[in-house]
């Protein structure tokens, strides 16, 4: 894995930030206690915002992938397999809070938000 200095500090960069991505989701979807107004516009902010969070996530972990210069067939699989499980994690330990519950709606726009930060990431990034 032989890296310019140029690459390297945009790796350490994008790995840094992922690094401190998966530490916001943890807080936002674990420990931060959301008020309760529920109604019908906050609950599809509530998707959006997931989207968002593992959106942003894929991008950065898949960036940190392209610039580590990792040859792979697999690659988008080695990126997303990770994120999915996490994602699921995350759903799962919502089960067993006071103040959260299971959403199959929160974990399909957690996995869409991965596909598709990893897909722009890929074909698009730089």
């Amino acid at each position: 894995m032989d890296m310019s200095l140029s690459q390297n500090r945009k790796f350490k960069t994008y790995l840094f930030f992922s690094i401190i991505w998966t530490f916001i989701i943890i807080y936002l979807l674990i420990f931060f206690k959301p008020s309760n107004a529920k109604n019908i516009d906050v609950m599809f902010i509530d998707k959006i915002i997931h989207f968002s969070l593992f959106f942003i996530e894929s991008y950065l972990v898949t960036k940190c992938f392209k610039l580590s210069k990792i040859n792979s067939k697999k690659s988008l699989i080695i990126i997303l397999i990770p994120l999915v499980i996490f994602s699921i994690m995350i759903e799962v330990i919502q089960v067993y809070l006071p103040f959260r519950s299971y959403d199959l709606l929160d974990l399909s726009a957690n996995v869409l938000g991965f596909f598709i930060g990893s897909f722009i990431a890929i074909f698009f990034g730089n």
